[in-house]
Order: C-alpha cells, then structure tokens, then sequence
C-alpha cells in the first residue's frame, strides 16, 4: 500500500491527510471513478444496500465522495459517506483504509465545531497508525489530536501532544511536517501568554516552509507572527509581518486567508489612529468574506468597519 500524505489547512490549522492508495482502484470502470473525482471533484454513485457484500471499490468510492462533500460543505452527506466505508474497510479488515476514514471523521467533526465528538475518532486512528508503525500519521494524528486541545483552551495538553509529534517528524526527517509542528507549538506557547517561545517556534517553522516551498503554510506563520507583534503593541513589526503574508496568501490562493490579513492589517491601522486606511484594508477583506460566503469572517469585519464609524 502506497504511504502517500498530503498537507491541508483547517481554518488555518495545519493537517496530515493520509491518502488512498492508487492500488486500492483494483478495474478499469473504478479507475475512471477515481479519475473522475480527481480531475472533476464529482459524486460517483454507489449503490452498497442491495450487494450481498460491498466490494472494497465500494469503500474507496464512498471514502472519495465524502471527501468531495466535505470539500462543498456538505458535511452530513459526507459523514454518512465516511461512515459506510468505515463498514466496508473493517469488513474486508484493512487497518490502513479504516485509519484513514478515522482521522477524516475527525477532521469533519473538527469543521464541523464538534471538538469532543473528534477525539475519539483521532484516538482510534492513533493507535492504528501506531500499531502499523506508520510514523508520518501516527504523528499527523498526534499533531490533530494537539489542534482539538487547543480550540478547547487548553494549550498546555495540546502542547504534550505536539512535543511527541515533533521528535518522531525529526526522527524520520520530515522537514515541511517538522515545521507544521513547529507551528502548532508555538500557537500552544502562543496562548499561554510565552510570547519570546511562541516566536522561538513561528521563527523555526519558517525557514522550513520556505525551504520546502509551503507558500501557504509561510504565510500562516507569517501572519501568525503578525499577530504576536500586534498583540505586544509592536504596530509597525506586525504590519512589517502581515504585508509578508499578503502576497503569499495571494499566490496560495488562499482567499479566506488573503482577507483575514488584510482584516489583520486594518486593526493595526486602526490601532495607531489611521481609520481612513484600516476602512480601505476592512473592505477589501469584507468584499472576499462575502464572496465566499464566511458569514462569520464577514460580520466581525462589519463589526470592526462599525468601530471606525
């Protein structure tokens, strides 16, 4: 089975995905499947209730499709789909592809708010994972496991986790995966009020986004030091960071990201008294907000606009 990871963002956490291998698409009509869903983010129908057994095709398919509803937004369709491959892969006793349906039920709960709900499912794949030796996800899921601490307040666990994610990434050499964590602990540091660590950390994550051309991930960090500086009253330091990320965050694509930037910048101006500037900054940020439909990215900018006037 191929090992094949893939980095992705959750509200600009950093994620290890663990892919399906090429191998498990086991026909020609299955291998279209997986082409289609790849190339043209579609729904293959599968029809599993009336199959004396579903095939592990099946699995693959429904593990495809929740993916591609999560990636809409539609997490419900996506849970169900999830679920059902879970069936399918511990039937045909597959460790590997059950792991994997684990950590994204996790990864759903998280986008879905539903921080305790994840746990468990984060916890079942960690001891897979760990049972395979499979180091990268074992400690991806270690790094998942640290986020949910943290969005429930509570950075000092989180940062337990993360330690233990970051010696088995320098184990192994995993550069880009040593900086996510890097990133992730010095977020832990971050919230615990350890100003000089949390830059210790964002500064050591850097180099390594930018070594192995993580231009989103740079960007985050960027923005995240940002954040420090601004946090510390440090004005022109913060500004100095976001304009960093600005361009990056652009290049990335990354649009939710492009507007919480310049959402970032416009409470800086808006910090040292410059209003008509921070005004510019907040409605470039609310036109994106809107655009993609953040609801909640698009009130706090009306709330922040609602300040100057």
């Amino acid at each position: 089975m191929q090992k094949s990871i893939i980095l992705s963002l959750i509200s600009s956490t950093f994620i290890l995905i663990p892919l399906i291998s090429e191998a498990a698409f086991a026909n020609d009509k299955n291998r279209e499947n997986r082409n289609n869903l790849k190339n043209n983010n579609i729904v293959v129908p599968v029809e599993v209730e009336n199959q004396e057994k579903p095939t592990l095709n099946d699995g693959i398919i429904l593990n495809h499709n929740a993916l591609n509803f999560k990636s809409i937004g539609e997490y419900e369709k996506s849970l169900d789909a999830y679920n059902q491959a879970l069936v399918i892969f511990r039937q045909y006793k597959n460790p590997r592809l059950e792991a994997s349906v684990l950590s994204q039920l996790g990864i759903l709960y998280q986008l879905k708010g539903e921080q305790q709900k994840a746990l468990p499912y984060y916890n079942q794949a960690l001891k897979i994972f760990t049972e395979l030796k499979e180091a990268s996800l074992q400690a991806g899921t270690l790094n998942y496991i640290g986020t949910v601490y943290q969005r429930m307040k509570n950075p000092r666990v989180a940062l337990e986790y993360h330690n233990q994610a970051l010696k088995i990434f320098q184990d192994i050499r995993q550069r880009s995966l040593t900086g996510v964590t890097y990133h992730h602990i010095g977020k832990a540091y971050q919230d615990m009020g350890n100003i000089q660590l949390a830059l210790k950390y964002y500064n050591q994550a850097l180099p390594l986004f930018k070594e192995t051309k993580q231009t989103g991930f740079e960007a985050i960090t960027l923005d995240y030091l940002g954040t420090v500086h601004q946090e510390t009253g440090k004005h022109q330091q913060a500004l100095s960071f976001y304009n960093q990320a600005l361009p990056l965050r652009k290049k990335a694509k990354d649009r939710r990201g492009e507007a919480t930037t310049l959402g970032n910048i416009g409470r800086v101006y808006q910090k040292i008294g410059q209003n008509s500037l921070a005004l510019n900054y907040f409605q470039e940020a609310l036109v994106i907000f809107k655009d993609i439909g953040d609801k909640k990215g698009e009130t706090k900018t009306l709330d922040d606009m609602q300040k100057i006037r």
